[in-house]
């Protein structure tokens, strides 16, 4: 793989970049030889290859906001995808097998707004971008079409508290569609030392319910504590 960039500042507040790189991706084991519950597996899959290029801006409006925009495109070749079948005939695909099907591409804008305010930046992202089969114009997989998050930090003398709101629209699965979820977590990070850091987490704040996989639900609400040391 490889991968290029070029940015060059028209003025101290603007500016330009643009970038190009290659990637790619293998089969899974479970694609590749299968499972039990999905099927038996394809050992002739090719890995996935992708062109992705891009094109942005950042932006210093006056003292306290920063704007960063970017468009981005990603060529997708060999693109692997699971094709379910009705074994028993109750309207349900009960076995999926992985096949490489043609061409994906995904198409989309991010952008980024910083706020800062004595001690508290606001960083709110957002992102809208479509993900399709070139063949077929079907939606990719897990691919959602909006996605947005809302971060506070609020610095005080030996503290840093953090929460944050991210939303993800709905995505396609591959016996259903998962629905869109919006949830919310907090840190609080105490500083001990220059070296030493003692943090308190909690992530899904509100126990939401919502699936990154289509069946499986994700974890409720889940506390976390941790020491941090940089002194190496």
């Amino acid at each position: 793989t490889w991968a290029a960039a070029y940015a060059y500042k028209l003025s101290p507040n603007l500016k330009i970049k643009a970038a190009i790189s290659t990637g790619f991706k293998v089969p899974s084991a479970d694609e590749r030889f299968g499972t039990s519950v999905w099927g038996a597996g394809n050992t002739s899959l090719r890995p996935e290859e992708s062109l992705g290029r891009e094109i942005g801006f950042e932006s210093k409006v006056g003292s306290r906001l920063n704007i960063v925009g970017n468009f981005y495109t990603t060529e997708i070749n060999n693109l692997i995808e699971a094709v379910g079948s009705d074994l028993d005939n109750d309207g349900y695909d009960d076995r999926y097998d992985y096949y490489n099907r043609g061409n994906a591409k995904i198409e989309g804008f991010e952008s980024e707004f910083t706020l800062r305010h004595t001690n508290t930046d606001l960083i709110l992202v957002l992102q809208l971008q479509d993900a399709y089969n070139v063949q077929t114009g079907a939606r990719l997989l897990k691919k959602a079409e909006k996605i947005a998050s809302l971060k506070i930090n609020h610095s005080m003398e030996d503290s840093l508290l953090s929460t944050q709101v991210m939303y993800s629209g709905d995505r396609k699965g591959y016996s259903s569609d998962m629905s869109a979820y919006t949830i919310v977590n907090a840190s609080y990070l105490k500083y001990l030392s220059n070296n030493t850091h003692l943090k308190f987490g909690v992530e899904n704040l509100f126990d939401k319910n919502y699936e990154l996989a289509a069946g499986y639900n994700t974890y409720g609400t889940s506390l976390n504590v941790g020491l941090i040391y940089t002194g190496f």
